[in-house]
């Protein structure tokens, strides 16, 4: 989808929170914890594993919308994602991706800790939705291990697609475990 503004990409990431939490609602003790051969870790596991990306690229936008500010790059941009962001999006979603230790579960997280977590990066996400209007939000970048360097606001898109992308991991786990 092409977004035209930040409350798009606002909407699109609540969406995708709905629609992890619709993933999880009817889940048993056995079935957040079973971890199958093909599939790295639990269901528990990747919601954790959702809640830490998810504060990093919280703490990277803020970052990145605090150095533009900072160094007075104007006003708000449109919305612009890349076309490198999109063709590397396009081509991770049929990959199968290992995530840097730094973001690997801890295995010590219930469902129920890694939602506070992610109602907590919420309200980080929150907290710097102003600034996307007062700064250019893409010309500062920082990089991603396998899309290369990203804006603040293809940063934000992706803590989203992110989302999306382990949903659909947790409904493979999920079918698995129901058969």
């Amino acid at each position: 989808m092409d977004y035209k503004t930040i409350d798009e990409i606002y909407d699109f990431n609540k969406e995708a929170s709905e629609k992890l939490c619709d993933a999880l609602s009817d889940l048993s003790t056995e079935e957040r914890k079973m971890r199958f051969e093909d599939e790295k870790w639990s269901i528990e596991e990747i919601v954790e594993h959702i809640s830490i990306v998810e504060e990093g690229m919280a703490k990277i936008c803020r970052k990145l919308l605090r150095k533009a500010r900072e160094e007075g790059t104007g006003g708000p941009s449109k919305v612009s994602i890349s076309e490198g962001y999109r063709n590397k999006s396009v081509e991770i979603a049929t990959l199968k991706v290992e995530a840097p230790e730094i973001v690997h579960p801890t295995g010590t997280r219930t469902i129920e800790d890694s939602s506070e977590k992610m109602a907590q990066n919420q309200l980080l996400f929150d907290e710097i939705r102003p600034m996307f209007n007062e700064v250019d939000g893409i010309e500062m970048k920082f990089p991603h291990p396998f899309l290369g360097p990203l804006s603040a606001q293809e940063w934000l898109l992706l803590s989203g697609e992110h989302k999306i992308r382990h949903i659909g991991q947790i409904k493979r786990v999920l079918t698995k475990a129901r058969q």
